[in-house]
């Protein structure tokens, strides 16, 4: 998988760039999302594909893997 940095969208925790990690297909009643993980401070985010709300997302706390 190739992960590029998202320039336009921005952690909301630290403010830095975030990483896209790829898309979760939708399944069942839950809608497709985008997902992206802060390179600084290891926050996973994730932002519905097909979002009528732009800034509708989800922000979960991940531990560091060093």
């Amino acid at each position: 998988m190739v992960r590029t940095i998202s320039a336009a969208i921005a952690c909301r925790s630290c403010g830095k760039d975030v990483l896209y990690l790829g898309t979760l297909p939708a399944i069942g009643g839950y809608a497709a999302v985008h997902v992206f993980k802060c390179q600084t401070c290891m926050t996973v985010h994730s932002k519905p594909a097909k979002s009528a709300e732009p800034g509708a997302s989800r922000v979960f706390e991940g531990t560091s893997d060093c």
